[in-house]
């Protein structure tokens, strides 16, 4: 079994005050602030606002392994990087709908305009990229700001945070833009809406009222 930190530090201590001199005592004393050094990185981490990065657990986790060091936290940290896998595999298939192609970053992935639901399948299928953006799925145009965000390797939860905060927003605004545009089609006989693209008449909509009631 691997040695423990407060192992190393009492064989430390012991040599010193017996004044005993060995070779490896100052390699042994390095090891040491440097795993202190790492569970510092790693209470940070813990103590932080929003969640670590999973590559952020990695990197520790791959820094530890060459400490050869049996330290408190490796356990934790195995044990979430090994269920990560299988929490976004569940995370996708709740949020994926079946036909989609969609990575699960553009899924959650706020949208900076609304495209009206007259897309045909075909035209989905295709793919089609605009000079805005990808049209997802004939449903708005991505936010690449988060794409660009995690790209770089300074990032941090906080930031990821805020961009995604502040391109959400944008999306309730152009939602209810977009809500706003429908409901003054109601004054408009020739203006069709997004949902069941018919010309707006009492009539019918009292009849789908009733046929949604039963």
């Amino acid at each position: 079994p691997r040695p423990t930190l407060n192992t190393l530090e009492e064989f430390v201590k012991s040599a010193d005050e017996a004044n005993i001199h060995l070779n490896s005592i100052d390699k042994i004393k390095t090891l040491i602030n440097e795993c202190h050094t790492w569970n510092e990185k790693f209470e940070q981490m813990q103590q932080g606002e929003h969640y670590p990065f999973l590559s952020s657990y990695e990197q520790l986790y791959d820094q530890a392994r060459h400490f050869h060091i049996d330290l408190e936290p490796l356990k934790l940290i195995e044990q979430t990087i090994l269920q990560a896998p299988s929490w976004l595999e569940k995370t996708q298939t709740i949020f994926r709908r079946p036909d989609s192609n969609l990575t699960f970053i553009e899924m959650i992935t706020p949208r900076i305009s609304v495209a009206p639901k007259t897309i045909t399948k075909k035209r989905q299928a295709s793919k089609r990229i605009t000079a805005d953006g990808p049209i997802n799925e004939s449903f708005g145009i991505l936010d690449d700001t988060i794409a660009k965000v995690l790209a770089r390797d300074e990032n941090d939860p906080k930031t990821v945070y805020k961009v995604y905060r502040e391109a959400t927003m944008k999306e309730i605004e152009c939602l209810n833009e977009f809500r706003e545009n429908n409901q003054k089609k109601r004054f408009d006989s020739s203006s069709t809406y997004c949902i069941c693209e018919k010309a707006y008449s009492k009539k019918k909509c009292i009849e789908e009222k009733k046929l949604i009631r039963k």
